[in-house]
């Protein structure tokens, strides 16, 4: 089957791109990358994957800061992690790249046909019992809790448990 074809079909495409970052941040994110990729991208898109690396980045707003962003998407519409901590220089930093995925959850409409309404305005919320906190910290309707933090913050203690 050839990957053109694989894609158009919504089963195989949402299976496929579990395992393959670089197909799910093609297909959901081609308005970021209209350029060709540096080598080293190839790299992050099998280390964002893989159980065994660890994956360790700088931002400056660029295709790092990008990458990063579709990840978190990618964990959220998986939810292969329940609780993602967010770490930028302040927690300001932190809150404002957790409002860009708020903004890709909420208007990415190929994400939305294939996952559902991952950030659901107030009233499903309430309707399912899932609290929005804020900007810093929120809780998708898929239950994975994400929370902005500061690199000097330490996370000490910090779990999310699903009480439902």
């Amino acid at each position: 089957m050839r990957y053109r074809d694989l894609l158009q079909d919504q089963s195989k495409r949402i299976k496929y791109c579990r395992f393959n970052f670089k197909a799910f941040k093609l297909y959901y994110f081609r308005q970021f990358f209209t350029s060709r990729s540096a080598p080293f991208h190839d790299e992050m898109d099998a280390a964002m994957i893989s159980k065994d690396s660890v994956f360790i980045k700088g931002f400056r707003e660029s295709a790092k800061t990008i990458e990063t962003m579709i990840k978190v998407i990618h964990t959220i519409a998986y939810k292969t992690n329940r609780f993602i901590m967010y770490y930028s220089i302040d927690k300001t930093l932190s809150s404002a790249r957790l409002f860009d995925i708020i903004v890709q959850l909420q208007t990415n409409n190929r994400l939305i046909e294939d996952f559902g309404n991952l950030f659901p305005d107030r009233t499903m919320k309430e309707e399912i019992g899932i609290k929005k906190l804020s900007v810093s910290e929120f809780i998708t309707s898929n239950l994975v809790k994400l929370q902005a933090m500061s690199i000097g913050t330490t996370p000490r203690g910090a779990i999310f448990t699903n009480k439902e």
